[in-house]
């Protein structure tokens, strides 16, 4: 039997401080986790009844494996011993059965599905697997025409409609309204770019997931009409230049594990992958990415 106990917190600062040696002992794997906490922190950590934080706990009371649901309600989970994803699959199943999506360190999905069948009787499906990629030089790289410039208001209707069909071909779990949220957010905050040629966007890339020592590039997409001519590799490079001139120690994205074509991009760039991770679904929502060759870096905003 395994011993361990599942220790809840309401409030991200008091989860944070808690859980802030696991978490940064591993800081850039933990990018998503931690920087999703850190922000929650940061914003005043709102208590919504879809927020929860968990703490897995082993008999010497030491952090083995930790969680977090988000306000939309996806599970982002830890890296995990095979004895903590069995735990920690039980105890999801018995909080939420019919969960709307999990993300969590692929060597860890077996035993959590296992786990999580046995206790709910639900069978998840893995919808997706994501290399994350890692950078903290960039290579020399031929770029494409045009310019990085930041996204503006002007751009608004363009990059929503973007933001859909990259949630669509990405196979994402995203309604239209929180694409478009997303849009809006990273408009206000100054962290969209857009590649573009002439006077036309053609391309866009954000940023995220601040760290003290990380920072994620996501939503990276080319329009269907301007595909493989370079420009989105061009973005990706020029973005993640300027973020390590910025002081940011390395850049961190997730890409689709079956799309050789996009990570031999990023690999061009200079980007390594150091971990794997895999999205898991309830039967209801699950949904495979089609092999579209697309060069994108997935969601996980």
């Amino acid at each position: 039997m395994i011993n361990m106990r599942a220790l809840e917190f309401s409030d991200a600062p008091t989860f944070l401080e808690f859980t802030r040696k696991f978490l940064f002992a591993r800081e850039i794997e933990h990018n998503l986790l931690l920087s999703s906490a850190l922000t929650l922190t940061r914003n005043g950590s709102p208590r919504l009844p879809s927020l929860t934080f968990l703490a897995m706990l082993d008999r010497n009371e030491a952090v083995q494996a930790v969680a977090l649901r988000s306000p939309n309600r996806r599970w982002i989970l830890s890296t995990t011993t095979d004895d903590s994803a069995q735990f920690l699959g039980a105890e999801l199943a018995k909080r939420e059965p019919q969960t709307r999506s999990l993300f969590l360190p692929s060597h860890a999905a077996g035993e959590f599905s296992t786990s999580f069948r046995r206790e709910s009787s639900v069978e998840l499906a893995k919808t997706l697997d994501q290399n994350l990629m890692h950078l903290d030089r960039v290579k020399k790289l031929d770029p494409a025409e045009g310019l990085m410039r930041p996204a503006q208001p002007k751009d608004l209707r363009r990059l929503i409609r973007w933001s859909h069909e990259f949630a669509k071909e990405c196979g994402l779990d995203e309604s239209p309204s929180e694409a478009e949220e997303v849009i809006r957010k990273y408009l206000q905050t100054k962290q969209l770019f857009v590649w573009e040629k002439g006077t036309n966007p053609i391309a866009m890339a954000a940023y995220g997931g601040l760290t003290p020592k990380s920072v994620r590039i996501s939503m990276v997409y080319t329009d269907p009409l301007a595909r493989a001519r370079g420009y989105a590799s061009t973005l990706v490079h020029r973005l993640s230049h300027r973020l390590l001139n910025e002081g940011h120690a390395a850049c961190v994205l997730f890409s689709d594990a079956s799309n050789r074509s996009a990570n031999k991009i990023y690999e061009s760039v200079g980007y390594k992958t150091i971990a794997q991770f895999t999205e898991l679904r309830s039967p209801d929502r699950a949904y495979r990415s089609p092999d579209n060759g697309l060069t994108v870096a997935s969601s996980s905003h």
